[in-house]
Protein backbone atom coordinates (compact mmCIF):
# COMPACT_ATOMS: atom_id res chain seq x y z
CA UNK A 1 0.00 0.00 0.00
CA UNK A 2 0.68 4.05 0.23
CA UNK A 3 0.11 4.56 3.78
CA UNK A 4 2.56 5.52 6.19
CA UNK A 5 2.35 3.55 9.68
CA UNK A 6 4.40 3.51 12.76
CA UNK A 7 3.50 0.18 14.62
CA UNK A 8 4.72 -0.55 18.56
CA UNK A 9 4.37 -3.57 20.57
CA UNK A 10 2.98 -3.88 23.75
CA UNK A 11 2.65 -6.70 26.12
CA UNK A 12 -0.71 -5.93 27.53
CA UNK A 13 -3.86 -4.74 26.39
CA UNK A 14 -4.09 -0.96 26.53
CA UNK A 15 -7.12 1.03 24.54
CA UNK A 16 -6.27 4.66 23.88
CA UNK A 17 -10.27 5.53 23.29
CA UNK A 18 -9.34 9.19 23.84
CA UNK A 19 -6.72 9.26 20.66
CA UNK A 20 -6.55 8.41 17.44
CA UNK A 21 -4.63 5.08 18.28
CA UNK A 22 -5.49 1.69 17.20
CA UNK A 23 -5.03 -1.61 19.65
CA UNK A 24 -5.21 -4.87 17.94
CA UNK A 25 -4.20 -8.14 18.92
CA UNK A 26 -1.04 -9.31 17.94
CA UNK A 27 -0.77 -12.96 16.36
CA UNK A 28 0.65 -14.08 19.57
CA UNK A 29 -1.67 -14.69 22.48
CA UNK A 30 -1.42 -11.92 25.26
CA UNK A 31 0.48 -9.51 23.06
CA UNK A 32 -0.81 -6.53 21.28
CA UNK A 33 0.27 -3.85 19.23
CA UNK A 34 -0.42 0.08 18.72
CA UNK A 35 -0.59 2.02 15.11
CA UNK A 36 -0.89 5.20 14.04
CA UNK A 37 -1.79 5.79 10.36
CA UNK A 38 -1.15 8.24 7.48
CA UNK A 39 -3.56 7.32 4.96
CA UNK A 40 -1.45 8.65 1.51
CA UNK A 41 2.40 8.47 2.33
CA UNK A 42 4.18 8.07 -0.78
CA UNK A 43 1.23 7.90 -2.89
CA UNK A 44 0.73 11.62 -2.44
CA UNK A 45 4.10 12.18 -4.58
CA UNK A 46 2.99 9.83 -7.18
CA UNK A 47 -0.08 11.22 -8.11
CA UNK A 48 1.46 14.65 -8.17
CA UNK A 49 4.63 13.47 -10.02
CA UNK A 50 1.55 11.82 -12.69
CA UNK A 51 -1.21 14.46 -12.76
CA UNK A 52 0.28 17.85 -12.24
CA UNK A 53 3.61 17.66 -13.59
CA UNK A 54 6.18 15.02 -15.50
CA UNK A 55 9.18 14.10 -13.70
CA UNK A 56 10.66 11.42 -14.41
CA UNK A 57 12.41 10.54 -11.41
CA UNK A 58 11.20 12.38 -8.33
CA UNK A 59 13.42 11.32 -6.04
CA UNK A 60 16.46 13.03 -8.15
CA UNK A 61 14.69 15.94 -8.36
CA UNK A 62 14.05 16.08 -4.40
CA UNK A 63 18.02 15.50 -4.12
CA UNK A 64 18.54 18.14 -6.20
CA UNK A 65 16.58 20.18 -3.98
CA UNK A 66 17.52 19.48 -0.69
CA UNK A 67 18.95 22.54 1.16
CA UNK A 68 17.23 22.79 4.64
CA UNK A 69 13.39 23.32 4.87
CA UNK A 70 11.18 24.78 2.02
CA UNK A 71 9.19 27.62 2.01
CA UNK A 72 6.33 25.93 0.50
CA UNK A 73 4.50 23.96 2.61
CA UNK A 74 2.26 20.91 1.47
CA UNK A 75 -0.85 19.08 3.49
CA UNK A 76 -0.95 15.55 1.77
CA UNK A 77 -4.15 14.15 2.80
CA UNK A 78 -5.36 12.67 -0.54
CA UNK A 79 -8.31 11.05 1.04
CA UNK A 80 -9.23 12.30 4.96
CA UNK A 81 -6.87 11.60 7.22
CA UNK A 82 -7.04 9.31 10.64
CA UNK A 83 -4.30 10.49 12.86
CA UNK A 84 -4.36 12.66 14.37
CA UNK A 85 -7.01 14.12 13.01
CA UNK A 86 -9.47 11.59 11.64
CA UNK A 87 -11.21 13.63 9.32
CA UNK A 88 -12.48 12.18 6.12
CA UNK A 89 -13.32 16.15 4.76
CA UNK A 90 -9.26 16.96 4.48
CA UNK A 91 -7.54 17.62 1.04
CA UNK A 92 -4.43 18.31 -0.33
CA UNK A 93 -3.15 21.56 -0.22
CA UNK A 94 -0.12 24.06 -1.00
CA UNK A 95 0.69 27.02 0.87
CA UNK A 96 3.95 29.55 0.06
CA UNK A 97 3.95 29.10 -3.77
CA UNK A 98 4.78 32.04 -5.80
CA UNK A 99 5.45 32.30 -9.92
CA UNK A 100 9.04 31.41 -9.40
CA UNK A 101 7.73 28.00 -7.87
CA UNK A 102 9.50 25.34 -9.72
CA UNK A 103 8.25 21.54 -9.93
CA UNK A 104 11.41 20.49 -8.38
CA UNK A 105 9.95 22.60 -5.76
CA UNK A 106 6.70 21.40 -5.20
CA UNK A 107 8.01 17.84 -5.38
CA UNK A 108 10.29 18.74 -2.52
CA UNK A 109 7.22 20.22 -0.34
CA UNK A 110 5.33 17.00 -1.07
CA UNK A 111 7.86 15.29 0.55
CA UNK A 112 8.44 17.57 3.40
CA UNK A 113 4.34 17.13 3.84
CA UNK A 114 4.52 13.66 4.55
CA UNK A 115 7.26 13.67 6.61
CA UNK A 116 5.21 16.61 8.60
CA UNK A 117 2.57 13.78 9.00
CA UNK A 118 4.33 11.11 10.11
CA UNK A 119 6.00 13.18 12.50
CA UNK A 120 2.81 14.43 13.68
CA UNK A 121 2.07 10.52 14.27
CA UNK A 122 4.78 10.24 16.39
CA UNK A 123 3.79 12.73 18.71
CA UNK A 124 0.69 11.26 18.83
CA UNK A 125 2.25 7.97 20.08
CA UNK A 126 4.36 10.38 22.38
CA UNK A 127 1.59 11.74 23.86
CA UNK A 128 0.05 8.58 25.56
CA UNK A 129 2.27 6.69 27.68
CA UNK A 130 4.18 5.62 24.33
CA UNK A 131 7.57 6.64 23.70
CA UNK A 132 9.79 4.61 21.40
CA UNK A 133 13.12 5.15 21.72
CA UNK A 134 13.94 3.52 18.10
CA UNK A 135 12.54 3.37 14.83
CA UNK A 136 12.68 1.45 11.97
CA UNK A 137 11.62 1.76 8.57
CA UNK A 138 10.50 -0.48 6.23
CA UNK A 139 8.61 -1.03 2.85
CA UNK A 140 8.83 1.43 -0.39
CA UNK A 141 10.09 4.63 1.23
CA UNK A 142 12.95 2.90 3.42
CA UNK A 143 14.60 2.09 0.59
CA UNK A 144 14.91 5.51 -0.47
CA UNK A 145 17.83 7.72 1.03
CA UNK A 146 15.68 10.81 -0.38
CA UNK A 147 12.15 9.76 2.00
CA UNK A 148 14.73 8.59 5.13
CA UNK A 149 16.27 12.15 5.16
CA UNK A 150 13.46 14.02 5.90
CA UNK A 151 11.98 11.78 8.19
CA UNK A 152 15.36 11.12 10.47
CA UNK A 153 16.00 14.68 10.76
Amino acid sequence: GTSGLLLVYRDSYTPLADCIVHTLCHALPNNWYQKVVVLAATDVLTGYRQSLVKLKNSSQAIQTTTKGPSDIKFFPYLSGEQTPYNEANLRPKFSGTSKSTTAFDMARANQEGVSFVRRDCLETLRNTDIAPKQLIAISCGSASVYWLHPLAT
